[in-house]
Order: C-alpha cells, then sequence, then structure tokens
C-alpha cells in the first residue's frame, strides 16, 4: 500500500475525531468523502482523479444532506404551553410607555411583560389581546369592542 492509501485513511479518522469534539456536523461531510477516497486509492486511481472526487463528494453532501440533517437533529426547540395564551383577553397592569412602546398585562392571572406594535395609548384597567409571543414579552393589540 502507498503513502496516499494511509493519509486518506488518517485524514478519516482525524476529520471524525473533530467532528466527535464539535458535534457540529461541520466536518462529517469531509470524512465520508475521504472514506470513499480510502477505496480509490487501495483500488489503484490516480491522486488527482481521488482530489478531485474529495472535493466533489465533500460539496456535494455539505450542500445537499446538512440541511436535511440539521433540521432532523435540530431539537434545541423546546414546546411549552405558553402559546396557549395567543388570542386570550389581558388586562393592562402598568400603562405602557409611548416611547418604547411597552407595558406590563395580566394574563389568567400571571404578570406578562408585554409591548404593542400600534399606536395606541394602553392604560392600567384597558383589556388587550394577546398576538404573539416574542422570548419574555407577548405583543398585544387594543381589544376592539
Amino acid at each position: 500500500m502507498d503513502t496516499i492509501f494511509y493519509g486518506w485513511i488518517i485524514l478519516f479518522f482525524v476529520i471524525c475525531a473533530f467532528e466527535v469534539a464539535t458535534q457540529q456536523l461541520v466536518a462529517i461531510w469531509f470524512a465520508s468523502a475521504s472514506l470513499i477516497c480510502v477505496f480509490l486509492s487501495y483500488l489503484g486511481v490516480d491522486f488527482s482523479i481521488q482530489l478531485i472526487v474529495f472535493i466533489i463528494v465533500s460539496i456535494a453532501t455539505l450542500v445537499i444532506l446538512r440541511p436535511y440533517a440539521m433540521k432532523r437533529l435540530n431539537t434545541s426547540t423546546v414546546s411549552t404551553n405558553a402559546n396557549e395564551i395567543i388570542g386570550k383577553t389581558a388586562i393592562v397592569i402598568n400603562d405602557f410607555d409611548p416611547l418604547t412602546k411597552e407595558g406590563r398585562v395580566m394574563i389568567e392571572g400571571m404578570d406578562w411583560a408585554a409591548k404593542t406594535n400600534d399606536d395606541s395609548e394602553l392604560k392600567k384597567g384597558n383589556e388587550v389581546i394577546v398576538k404573539q409571543i416574542e422570548g419574555v414579552k407577548v405583543i398585544v393589540t387594543r381589544e376592539v369592542n
């Protein structure tokens, strides 16, 4: 066996070790390409062809498979029941600041930081509707009567 064959094997294990260390699906695509090149080298394919195959397979797997894998493996989203308050009525408990459009509301007995996107003046005691949640704030709008 020649040094190129062993070089591809070493590259494969180095890339795999890097992937295990980062766990970000960054290098695994290059590992698959280097593994293919191990077989090409074993079969005696010219090094320039091996290099071209390595580049093409790396780019192809990165572009085609990474978005799919990231979507399937992304488990960082934690589902909560907070979305159940969307569409519910809230009571303003602190006047909204006219500049920042932020205030506080009470929703089902819970105090929430709130923000409005419209220009309505929201004062203590006003009823508002929860439109969405952004981080730890609810976005509200004045209730239409």
